[in-house]
């Protein structure tokens, strides 16, 4: 019985490990700067839908050094496969020198 179990663990464990979606990390440093991969529709034509949500959020975030605004876009698409993709983009990012402003994050709801 003891066996089977992990039999099954390991099993369980490959699955996974075959079927993981791909994820990455890098170390941005002060000032750098890292190219995101995505798609497009000309790559993936499969992702083409309909857009059943599409919200935009202004979000400024302020400490003693900076103040960093912009829009954060969430948005989810009906694919025309019928399953739901959901996409978030930040855009109109500024950001200036403090005035010396509490530290905090704001983010309207």
């Amino acid at each position: 019985m003891k066996n089977l179990k992990s039999v099954r663990l390991v099993l369980a464990s490959l699955a996974i490990g075959l079927f993981a979606a791909r994820a990455s990390a890098v170390v941005v440093l002060p000032g750098g700067l890292v190219h995101a991969h995505g798609t497009n529709l000309a790559a993936r034509p499969e992702l083409d839908g309909v857009i059943v949500a599409d919200v935009l959020r202004p979000f400024s975030v302020n400490n003693l050094a900076f103040d960093i605004s912009g829009t954060l876009q969430d948005q989810v698409v009906r694919t025309t496969d019928g399953t739901l993709s959901f996409y978030t983009r930040i855009f109109g990012v500024q950001v200036v020198r403090s005035s010396g402003s509490v530290p905090g994050v704001r983010l309207p709801v």
